[in-house]
């Protein structure tokens, strides 16, 4: 059986909210202005049950993995302002599906969406962002809290 990430496609579908909602935040952390192309973009990882949403900047990183159904596993690196903007506003269900290197279309609220990705069906251009495991070392600190240190977290 071939890995799953060397196909040349990827389908799937997530609810609309918790898509949105993983990447106005995974967007924090990219750099639209950066050298590195691969940094404005955000990798999009479709595996049993789950999608992984990783973006960094190199010096942070925001991980999500949220439910999803995976008809075909797969990843892309995607441009993360274009992809918001294909799913800004969706409600219910998104599809988003390859049928070849280099495209992604999103089919959110009755629109067809065809997205540029790079010319990776592997995503090793993307940035190594290790995943943390749950213990000692993983700390979370609620953005109120840094806020009301001086901390200038947007909103």
């Amino acid at each position: 059986m071939p890995h799953p990430h060397k196909e040349k496609t990827m389908n799937l579908t997530i609810h609309a909210s918790t898509l949105h909602r993983a990447l106005t935040t995974a967007a924090r952390v990219t750099d639209p202005r950066s050298s590195q192309h691969v940094l404005s973009c955000v990798r999009l990882d479709a595996a049993d049950g789950r999608l992984r949403i990783t973006a960094t900047d190199l010096e942070t990183a925001v991980i999500a993995d949220l439910p999803a159904t995976v008809t075909i596993a797969g990843v892309r690196v995607v441009p993360i302002r274009a992809l918001l903007a294909a799913v800004q506003g969706a409600r219910g269900d998104i599809a988003m599906g390859s049928t070849a290197v280099g495209t992604l279309r999103v089919r959110a609220a009755g629109v067809e969406t065809d997205l540029w990705t790079l010319n990776d069906p592997e995503g090793d251009g993307f940035p190594v962002v290790s995943s943390p495991e749950p213990g000692p070392a993983l700390v979370v600190v609620p953005a109120a809290t840094l806020r009301s240190c001086g901390a200038p977290i947007p909103a």
